[in-house]
């Protein structure tokens, strides 16, 4: 080998190291490294902010219900004491035989069943009671169901829904519905 050629191997190799030295790779992957983990913390963050705002509408939802419910109560309260109690929340002793004949007025189909359950009172010491009723609508179309619903609340006086569950079948829809009526215990 001859000292020019050495010297070139030499020269060259040196290059190769001072390229290499220039390179910042280290950097580089440092630097995607804190990408990566940035990106991981911008996900989490925002997914627990979605969750944190998906309770707060919740809660809004219930502290709107409970504002609602209160002022009602309160309602109630003061009305008692300004008209005759019993004649704003009178006893219904046909309750049953109204919601059975609802369904012959409107042409439906089916019959409820219905289910009466034992009338609890708001407080020992209240006037008040609540009457609940289990209606369940069997194999009607859903349109039926809810025109049954709007039927019983709009022609009972102070008649309530308080949960529905709706089931699809293959003749239609199972529509059990809870109905609850404040009045004054007899």
């Amino acid at each position: 080998m001859t000292p020019d050629i050495e010297r070139e191997l030499r020269l060259r190799t040196l290059a190769g190291v001072s390229e290499r030295r220039n390179r910042p790779m280290r950097y580089i992957i440092f630097a995607g490294a804190l990408l990566l983990i940035a990106c991981v913390f911008t996900a989490v963050s925002v997914s627990g902010a979605r969750e944190a705002r998906a309770r707060l509408e919740r809660q809004a939802d219930q502290h709107a219900e409970v504002i609602r419910l209160v002022n009602e109560i309160e309602t109630i309260r003061t009305a008692g004491r300004r008209t005759d109690l019993a004649e704003r929340y009178p006893p219904e002793p046909g309750l049953l035989g109204k919601l059975e004949s609802i369904h012959q007025r409107l042409g439906l189909d089916n019959a409820p069943t219905l289910t009466e359950s034992r009338p609890t009172p708001l407080r020992l010491d209240s006037p008040f009671r609540a009457r609940s009723v289990r209606a369940r609508l069997s194999d009607l179309p859903l349109s039926q169901a809810m025109l049954w619903i709007n039927e019983a609340q709009t022609s009972i006086p102070g008649l309530r829904v308080s949960s529905v569950d709706f089931r699809p079948t293959p003749q239609g829809w199972i529509v059990e519905v809870n109905l609850t009526r404040w009045e004054l215990q007899s």
